[in-house]
């Protein structure tokens, strides 16, 4: 026994006669692919489509609920996003004003201007509070809380459900991508926070 000798040595493989290891060969013949690689150009295949699908949804106009704190209800809204991806605009149905007669409001937000972009699990207490009293498990597994940064640095929000969980995850997803796009191209005013 030589005190030099490692775990290799000490497996079998090791020649006492010659002092060598034996070591067989596990060549291939194709060139391996660094182990990054062929993930990260899956993710980006992955989150290309994703926008695709989002930016094709969105101009083509999505019906989506607010919820309007004042009245504790939900609203029928459409969102839209415009050609050139800076923007998205909800506007309130025709069919939405209260009987009152008072037209719903219009959101405006800039894509640069959005500092947060939230799901309902886990930012519970971010949300307006009749969200938890009014929403079924269901509708909270749609809901979003778009934070975003009006005029004078004003911090405004849009409460608003998706139609399914899934669309929710990919508008969450699909904004954090865009806001990161404006940042930069130098058209950020914030820093988002994604709640995935």
């Amino acid at each position: 026994w030589l005190p030099w000798r490692c775990w290799i040595c000490q497996g079998g493989e090791f020649d006492e006669s010659q002092q060598e290891v034996r070591v067989q060969s596990h060549r291939s013949k194709e060139e391996p692919q660094p182990i990054s690689a062929v993930p990260r150009s899956v993710e980006r295949a992955r989150l290309r489509d994703l926008m695709k699908g989002f930016v094709t949804r969105g101009m083509q106009g999505v019906e989506c609920s607010i919820f309007d704190e004042a009245s504790g209800r939900l609203r029928p809204y459409t969102y839209t996003i415009d050609d050139r991806l800076q923007s998205i605009m909800f506007e309130g149905n025709s069919t939405s004003s209260d009987p009152s007669g008072t037209q719903p409001a219009r959101y405006d937000v800039h894509f640069g201007a959005v500092s947060e972009v939230l799901k309902f699990e886990g930012s519970e207490a971010r949300f307006p509070a009749g969200v938890t009293e009014v929403l079924t498990q269901a509708q909270k597994d749609c809901c979003i809380l778009l934070v975003y940064t009006k005029d004078l640095n004003e911090l405004s929000e849009v409460c608003f459900l998706e139609t399914s969980a899934s669309d929710r995850q990919q508008f969450l997803t699909c904004v954090r991508i865009l806001r990161r796009y404006m940042d930069e191209q130098g058209m950020g005013t914030r820093v988002v926070t994604v709640s995935a």
